[in-house]
């Protein structure tokens, strides 16, 4: 541990002797200003006065060139600037250019003159391509944002125009933001980070960063930027893309807009398979409006923008919205209501059907056979029990649809077939058909695997059907930024700028699993609340300091719809007893059993699946200050930024209770269980992390072709911890008998008791480790050298070869906190299989 630190503080006192001072960071929303100034004869001019002016907010920044004609102006806000050449013999230049993020090239070539008669204005709509950046990214400005086709308007579909990043194409109906989360150059999808005006923004758990997460409206923002790779040591925390979002700012005069859009299931053709299954055009709409308006409060001193949007849509074409499932025919048998006594009509009209009315076969009764039974013809196979969980469930109705939990199937429902030569023939026979190896194809009806005794085989036919139920997306989202000019005098000058985003955007997905029965509706309330504050302080022309303050929280729950909360669709109207209820008494273990089945019904479950339930909370305190020092040719930068995590879950997955892997859709009728799971204890977590960097940077204009970028980075993901020390781990070292390995487990030193008996007994008998995390060591050697260079090699300047190496170092993902969530002694499962 202590090499480690020398380690640390030798490299830092060396690396701050050799770059004297330094500089801001690319997670920004600021830009720079650079270029050289040359004569008719191509020489270089010194002394030349650079005047930039915001042409929004009037800020003005001064730089005067150096014996090489070079001159830079670091940390301006992106906008619009007029950028004025003055020097003495000399015609003034004035150009016009759109700074973005990074760094823009602004060269110019003074014509000799009298500066007071000879007066040129040149306008640029668009900034120059960076040549002086070994970094290779693709930017999009406020106008290509809005032009950009996207089904739904997300402006992550910019993306997409990097040559480096892979994703599936947008969805033109789809219940959510439209957020794609693409990988870039290869990397996982979790290997690329956001920030929202220079505040980290990733979503550290989902499929993706940018996961059910923020969103703007295109109207609200500045510039969409993708970084694919040789990004300097100012960027962290992935070894993927890094993607910046930058908001408007208001100006001086006052603009606003108005837009709406809309999609309707109208203006389009039904789905093929919809067609084909019997299913009417369903629902695809999406309608989203809203309105900006920026201005000055005080001109020339305080600005402000703001944006909201509101977004409406519903659509069955996406996957949750839609499920395949397989069914029991007979279920179509059923006359009037459904009672036990017409579902064992039903069946009993499908052994007629598909045996004969005269065939030997069992007959299904209510209640109990004769006194004795009747081998072959009635047992306990055959009872259809009225109280058993399953009969009741196949009596409720689905308050969604009106129709039962298991539906009827209905008449263009597709009967399914199989091969013969794998059954038994004739039907009466235990004896497979002999078809050569199976070479033959002979079809029959594929029927459900049911335990009924002799003379069964090919009485209770299955039918496949598709089912549709639209999905809904609702978004609330305010943008709001206030920029103020706390002062300007001479060379120095200070800006503060603060940035709101607050959004809630909540959906509905009927089928949270594609082989449910029918809709059990999953509700994702999702928001997410970002806050950007930023001071920038222009000390003089070559100093420049950028401190950062951040706030990130979003919130991915989930929950069952609450009309499946009806005392007849939980496990005690069910008449299940669920022993987890002891420890969570709440909707996550009252709500109905999921029930699902395999062999020839694989696709068919009934009731919610188990995780329906997952509440979800990040929040990420972020702590940051860049320094920029500019010296001639060298432009020397240092920052540090410190973040504070916090990840708070709760996945209680199968404490709703799952009945699985039946062969026969009758065991629900005759209360013939195969498995039975739940899980009981404490799923509710709140974990912790520290994250801790800093960089040293130095870009160099080697000559006027030249540009090179050295720098080192470094670090440190710490340990995770739980706040109330409910993680648990197992230490190898600990063991010294292979026959008893109770010794292995080990739980943190602020482990608390939780107030249950089962649980609090066990901790108590478990060793403890020295620290609140129990894990060995601690990475600290995450230093990341990077060297880059940009030589553009003609005169023309239109071509530029960038090259270099790095080491980059990505965040773990906080997935693995849904793994840890069922670490003994806080949560058990109990299984239990039953022979039938």
């Amino acid at each position: 541990m202590k090499k480690h630190w020398i380690i640390i503080l030798a490299a830092t006192i060396c690396l701050n002797f050799w770059l004297t001072a330094d500089v801001s960071a690319q997670n920004t929303d600021n830009g720079n200003l650079t270029g050289t100034v040359r004569d008719a004869e191509n020489a270089a001019v010194a002394g030349v006065k650079v005047k930039v002016v915001n042409l929004d907010r009037n800020l003005t920044h001064e730089a005067v060139t150096d014996g090489n004609g070079r001159w830079t102006i670091a940390v301006l806000p992106v906008g619009r600037y007029e950028i004025t050449f003055e020097a003495t013999g000399f015609a003034t230049l004035k150009r016009v250019t759109q700074l973005q993020t990074g760094t823009a090239v602004v060269d110019a070539q003074l014509k000799v003159g009298d500066i007071k008669q000879d007066v040129t204005i040149s306008a640029e709509n668009a900034p120059l391509p960076p040549t002086t950046t070994p970094t290779t990214s693709t930017t999009l400005d406020a106008r290509q944002i809005l032009a950009m086709p996207s089904p739904t308007r997300s402006i992550t579909t910019g993306i997409l125009t990097d040559t480096s990043a892979a994703a599936d194409l947008p969805q033109a109906n789809t219940n959510d933001t439209g957020n794609i989360s693409a990988a870039i150059n290869g990397t996982r999808t979790t290997s690329s980070s956001i920030f929202f005006n220079g505040i980290d923004a990733t979503n550290f758990s989902g499929e993706g960063t940018l996961t059910e997460n923020i969103s703007p409206a295109p109207e609200t923002v500045q510039e969409l930027k993708i970084l694919s790779s040789l990004y300097d040591v100012s960027i962290g925390r992935s070894g993927g893309g890094n993607i910046q979002i930058v908001t408007r700012s208001g100006g001086n005069q006052f603009h606003g807009t108005g837009y709406f859009y809309g999609q309707n299931e109208k203006f389009n053709a039904n789905d093929f398979f919809f067609n084909r299954d019997g299913i009417d055009r369903q629902k695809a709409r999406r309608l989203e409006g809203g309105g900006t308006l920026g201005g000055a409060i005080i001109k020339n001193k305080l600005f402000f923008f703001g944006g909201y949007q509101k977004t409406d849509a519903s659509t069955a074409y996406v996957p949750s919205a839609q499920s395949l499932v397989v069914l029991p025919e007979y279920l179509s048998f059923v006359q009037g209501e459904r009672t036990p006594q017409s579902l064992a009509d039903a069946i009993n009209h499908s052994y007629d059907l598909n045996l004969g009315p005269k065939r030997f076969r069992p007959i299904y009764r209510v209640g109990a056979c004769p006194t004795g039974g009747i081998p072959g013809i009635c047992n306990d196979s055959q009872l259809v029990i009225p109280n058993s969980p399953g009969t009741r469930l196949l009596l409720m109705r689905n308050p969604v649809t009106g129709d039962y939990m298991a539906p009827t199937p209905r008449a263009s429902a597709e009967r399914l077939f199989g091969n013969c030569a794998f059954f038994p023939s004739p039907p009466f026979s235990r004896t497979l058909t002999d078809w050569k190896g199976g070479t033959r194809f002979e079809p029959c009806r594929l029927e459900d695997q049911s335990t009924s005794g002799t003379g069964a085989f090919g009485a209770l036919t299955l039918v496949r059907q598709r089912n549709a139920s639209p999905a809904d997306f609702r978004q609330d989202q305010f943008t709001t930024r206030l920029d103020y000019n706390l002062f300007q005098g001479g060379a120095s000058s200070n800006t503060l700028a603060a940035t709101l985003f607050y959004a809630d955007f909540p959906n509905t997905n009927p089928f949270p699993d594609d082989t449910l029965a029918s809709p059990t509706p999953l509700i994702k309330s999702d928001r997410n609340r970002t806050v950007s504050l930023s001071d920038t302080h222009v000390f003089s022309r070559n100093l420049i300091n950028e401190a950062r303050f951040g706030y990130f929280r979003l919130n991915n729950s989930r929950q069952l719809d609450e009309r499946f909360l009806a005392p007849e669709l939980t496990n005690a109207g069910l008449g299940i007893i669920n022993p987890a209820s002891l420890f969570e008494a709440g909707p996550e273990t009252q709500r109905c059993a999921n029930f699902d089945f395999r062999a020839n019904l694989q696709d068919l479950s009934i009731c919610p699946p188990n995780d329906i339930y997952n509440r979800r909370k990040q929040v990420t305190f972020t702590l940051a200050d860049n320094l920029t020092y500019i010296h001639g040719a060298h432009t020397l930068r240092f920052g540090v930024e410190a973040k504070r995590n916090r990840f708070d879950t709760n996945l209680p997955e199968e404490q709703g209770v799952q009945f699985e892997r039946a062969n026969a859709f009758n065991q629900l009728v005759t209360g013939k269980a195969t498995e039975a799971d739940t899980q009981f204890g404490i799923t509710d977590k709140q974990f912790r992390f520290n994250d801790l960097s800093w960089y040293l940077s130095h870009e160099w204009k080697a000559g006027r072709k030249l540009t090179l970028n050295l720098g080192l980075r470094w670090d440190w993901f710490a340990w995770p911890t739980e706040k109330n020390g409910r993680i648990a781990n197992f230490d190898f070292s600990r063991l010294t008998s292979t026959e008893d390995i109770r010794p292995g487990f080990i739980l943190p030193k602020n482990v608390q008791h939780t107030g249950f008996n089962a649980i609090d007994s066990s901790i108590d008998r478990m060793a403890r480790a020295d620290n609140d995390h129990t894990l060995n060591g601690q990475d600290l050697n995450n230093f990341a050298p990077r060297f880059g260079f940009a030589w553009t090699p003609f005169a023309s300047g239109k071509t530029v070869i960038r090259g270099g190496y790095g080491i980059f170092y990505d965040r773990p993902s906080a997935a693995y906190i849904n793994t840890v969530y069922s670490n003994l002694p806080f949560l058990r499962e109990i299984e239990v299989t039953f022979s039938i």
